[in-house]
């Protein structure tokens, strides 16, 4: 940390000019060492800026990441340079004060005793629930039915992995979601792609409405399976397992 430190007083100014960021560590590193701080006016960095009072740089465009499908975004340029022009024609003991002024906003948002409260909060503050209604409660084993409906054949994408979604997998809280507009998606393009591996170099697999219905049925039983655990967890544990338990204890 000290070196660091001792890099970062280096500067005059220090830029977070990236396409996107988390949080962007290095704003907040470069403005407690009382750094005055440029960042792009995107995603986490924006709100840094905000709550520190650095410089905002315009974003010049955007555009869709093909592997994350998020917005990214190009910086302006002429918009950095003159930033630097007018940044750069401020007397120095301006921009010391600068700075000083960053140093003490950085502080007083972000510090341990502030994260520490707001996790107290909520640790606090989180709803306890009788475990007979969670983790005790009897298993929710569904029977997929896959018994395909009248017209399946013509039915759109968008139905027929609706149907798909309350006849097999049986959770009507996944209409509209994620998983329904992809696997519609996906019925209409006739290909599937792994969601780890999309965007990336991979070889996608023909998707037909049968693979479909065959996806969805393994779901329902992968979470049977584990409902059925969760139950009763000393049913499968390993006979040998259980012979060391006996013996150890």
């Amino acid at each position: 940390e000290r070196d660091l430190a001792k890099i970062i007083n280096c500067f005059d100014l220090y830029v977070q000019y990236s396409i996107c960021e988390g949080f962007g560590m290095p704003q907040v590193e470069s403005a407690m060492c009382g750094i005055p701080v440029a960042g792009v006016d995107h995603s986490a960095m924006s709100s840094v800026i905000q709550n520190i009072g650095g410089i905002s740089i315009r974003t010049k465009t955007l555009f869709r990441e093909q592997a994350t499908h998020g917005y990214r975004a190009y910086p302006d340029d002429d918009n950095l340079v003159d930033s630097f022009r007018e940044f750069f024609s401020l007397p120095k003991s301006v921009r010391h004060k600068k700075g000083r002024e960053i140093y003490t906003k950085t502080k007083d948002r972000y510090n341990w005793d502030k994260t520490a409260s707001m996790w107290e909060s909520v640790i606090d503050n989180f709803p306890l629930y009788d475990h007979k209604t969670t983790w005790d409660s009897p298993p929710q084993v569904l029977q997929p039915d896959v018994t395909k409906p009248a017209g399946w054949r013509s039915m759109s994408s968008e139905d027929f992995v609706k149907w798909g979604i309350l006849n097999i997998l049986k959770e009507p809280e996944k209409i509209n979601s994620w998983l329904h507009l992809k696997l519609a998606s996906q019925l209409d393009s006739g290909l599937y792609v792994s969601p780890e591996t999309e965007g990336m170099n991979t070889d996608a697999k023909s998707f037909s409405l049968n693979d479909m219905v065959d996806y969805l049925y393994n779901i329902r039983e992968i979470k049977n399976i584990w409902e059925d655990r969760r139950a009763d967890p000393n049913r499968h544990v390993p006979d040998f397992i259980r012979l060391a338990k006996r013996e150890g204890g």
